[in-house]
């Protein structure tokens, strides 16, 4: 894979260092062209990807990781390790950048192929989880662009919103408080007819 930055390959956000992390990053390190290390949440930024262990984080432990990540400005690829089938960890695909999840049973082999496909920029989930995805977030257009009545400052949101700026970003460009950001994309959920940050970008992408 051709970088683009100066960032490292691959980091591992966990609680400790174990002989199973330990021959983990052994083996990536060994079989892709990619570094890897453990690595903590105030480096993240520093990596291209990030393993999140699910095995010593909490569902909630892992939320709040994830807010934290998506708050910096270049953030990176993400993937879940170690997570249970039909578990609460499996939702957290709902996050941006958030590409790939392996479970505690998936062979090694197959973690290594992802890993790699992951760094190359595809996705790495399992089809049910595609598929469920899909069910919640398709569907017909509920208003089109001048239906929405969105007025400029609203649209100049939504389009940071498409290229993933957090409130923070937006308040730095658009020169507001992040306190009247959020107040924007209240009014804006409401005229498109969506509950989130990604459904909101996913109506901008088909209607800007």
């Amino acid at each position: 894979m051709a970088k683009t930055d100066n960032r490292l390959g691959v980091g591992m956000i966990s609680d400790r260092s174990c002989v199973q992390n330990a021959y983990l990053i052994e083996q990536i390190q060994k079989e892709l062209p990619y570094s890897c290390e453990l690595t903590s949440i105030d480096k993240a930024d520093s990596f291209h990807c990030l393993l999140m262990d699910c095995q010593y984080y909490s569902p909630e432990d892992m939320t709040n990781l994830l807010h934290q990540i998506n708050e910096y400005n270049q953030p990176p690829i993400l993937a879940l390790i170690n997570a249970t089938h039909y578990g609460p960890y499996e939702s957290l695909i709902n996050w941006p950048g958030v590409n790939g999840i392996f479970y505690s049973n998936t062979p090694h082999q197959q973690l290594v192929n992802g890993l790699k496909a992951i760094m190359e920029g595809e996705l790495w989930l399992p089809r049910r989880l595609i598929g469920k995805f899909l069910e919640r977030n398709r569907r017909l257009p509920k208003t089109g662009l001048n239906d929405a009545q969105l007025t400029r400052r609203e649209t100049q949101i939504l389009q940071c919103v498409l290229q993933g700026a957090t409130n923070a970003d937006i308040s730095q460009q658009l020169f507001v408080s992040e306190h009247t950001v959020k107040s924007h994309l209240y009014n804006i959920y409401k005229k498109i007819g969506v509950k989130n940050r990604l459904e909101a970008s996913n109506w901008a992408r088909s209607h800007l």
